[in-house]
């Protein structure tokens, strides 16, 4: 049976849409459908689905999930990859050789989210010159486009033709009409309009409501899982319903 492979973070591993995931225990009632996209695609297509994609993940990690089932990828199989965030990155475990650290800074301030898997100690000092790293350097264009660049060649190397690539998020470049990938004909452009998801998802967000709270995840919801189905499914030009009609 031919596969669908995904790459990407938690936009693309079903976050919430997952029998672990608390959160959406009083959204996800019995009469709607709880599948993900990657579940819909996989099912519209009839193909076996092998998810790689990890919540928080750094581009570098989801190039590096790529690398490591290359080999496993037959010509037949569909992939569709997502970048993350361009100012999430990795720092080393400090007695391996692994990466075993994402970090993500919120926003514009100096509040960030260290995605321990490891057990390393942050200390004081290391966490603000994490900071200091992420102000200052990991946001800038040129990272922006080194990953979209290597996403592009690693693309080349893949033994199928039946690709989708799509942006988390815009690159926030001057020169955003020098990366390659943005042309391409597997690259999903939302709505025909927006080069980053966020732009068109901001109305798909989840929700989640119950006696006490009334919550926004940033994460899409129901129906922001069917658009987003629909868009791949565009893309590998199998007709499958737009359910924002």
């Amino acid at each position: 049976m031919n596969k669908l492979w995904i790459f990407g973070d938690s936009f693309s591993h079903g976050h919430g849409f997952n029998d672990e995931d608390p959160f959406y225990e009083n959204t996800l009632s019995d009469d709607i459908d709880k599948r993900y996209w990657g579940e819909i695609v996989a099912d519209e297509l009839r193909l076996e689905l092998k998810n790689c994609a990890r919540v928080g993940a750094s581009n570098d990690y989801i190039l590096d999930a790529i690398l490591d089932n290359v080999s496993q990828i037959k010509e037949n199989d569909y992939v569709v990859i997502q970048s993350a965030y361009y100012s999430r990155f990795d720092i080393p475990h400090i007695t391996s050789f692994n990466f075993l650290h994402t970090i993500v800074r919120y926003g514009d301030s100096r509040e960030i989210k260290v995605n321990m898997i490891g057990d390393d100690e942050i200390t004081p000092e290391k966490y603000e010159t994490l900071v200091d790293f992420a102000i200052h350097f990991a946001n800038l264009p040129a990272y922006e486009h080194r990953q979209l660049n290597r996403f592009e060649k690693l693309i080349q190397i893949l033994p199928t033709k039946n690709i989708a690539f799509w942006c988390l998020k815009k690159p926030n470049s001057p020169n955003i009409d020098e990366i390659e990938i943005l042309k391409k004909d597997y690259f999903i452009k939302f709505d025909n309009i927006f080069i980053g998801a966020e732009d068109s998802y901001n109305t798909y967000k989840a929700r989640m409501c119950d006696e006490s709270k009334d919550t926004t995840d940033g994460h899409i919801g129901v129906l922001g899982q069917q658009v987003m189905a629909y868009e791949v499914l565009k893309k590998f030009n199998h007709f499958y319903e737009d359910r924002r009609k």
